[in-house]
């Protein structure tokens, strides 16, 4: 289940896709307003300019994280799996290095960032990408839902 908060900070339950959709409409206004992200030379940024980039983060990760979650199964089938992977280690690695997202936030995915991590150092021949991820995708799918017997 997930929820977002409106313009006027009133909480709305809504469906993983709604979610996404309110995500990247949310972020797209924010990034395409010049008074948040001025491209006129002289053009000050707001004052609340880190805290707006931190929501922007905070929110994109809670996206990626549900991708992986609910659709790893999905981009490894479309062998989408290394794109994921990149970006999500260029992300983690981008808000960690400037403090956008609380490492509290992020804790769910840590499996995931050390497994990535360890990759690094390891030879591409001997890896299989669902070998490879599945152990850390399979402790996401505990993390994040019930699972009920289809009868």
């Amino acid at each position: 289940q997930y929820y977002w908060y409106d313009e006027r900070g009133k909480k709305i339950k809504c469906t993983a896709p709604q979610y996404v959709d309110f995500v990247m409409s949310s972020v797209q206004k924010l990034v395409t307003d010049e008074d948040v992200f001025p491209t006129k030379y002289g053009k000050e940024f707001p004052n609340s300019f880190e805290s707006l980039v931190k929501k922007i983060c905070k929110y994109l990760f809670h996206v990626l994280a549900h991708i992986y979650s609910s659709h790893f199964k999905e981009t490894l089938a479309l062998e989408l799996h290394g794109h994921l992977n990149t970006l999500y280690t260029h992300f983690i690695l981008f808000i960690r290095e400037f403090n956008l997202v609380d490492l509290k936030e992020t804790t769910i995915m840590d499996d995931l960032t050390e497994r990535q991590k360890s990759l690094e150092s390891t030879p591409k021949a001997s890896l299989s990408p669902l070998n490879a991820l599945n152990p850390v995708v399979n402790q996401l799918y505990k993390q994040f839902f019930v699972f009920h017997p289809v009868s």
